[in-house]
């Protein structure tokens, strides 16, 4: 082999670092006034106050809650 063979030196990424912290929780008053400022005059003012409702009301992850169908739902 007239080629010199070489080998790939290890090389590293950048190092991830995760900060803990916790997020603030919202009291049942802060959680209302959220959902009750979200305009419901369209169809899509209707979503998007059902959302931030369901999550507040199941503690679901919203990956979770976006999995939902209308079939999914009783009373």
């Amino acid at each position: 082999m007239g080629m010199g063979c070489t080998t790939a030196a290890s090389v590293r990424g950048p190092k991830y670092v995760v900060t803990k912290g916790k997020t603030p929780d919202l009291s049942a008053d802060e959680a209302r006034e959220l959902i009750f400022s979200i305009e419901t005059a369209t169809v899509k003012g209707l979503r998007d106050r059902a959302l931030p409702a369901v999550l507040v009301n199941t503690f679901a992850r919203v990956g979770a809650v976006m999995k939902i169908r209308v079939e999914d739902y009783f009373q």
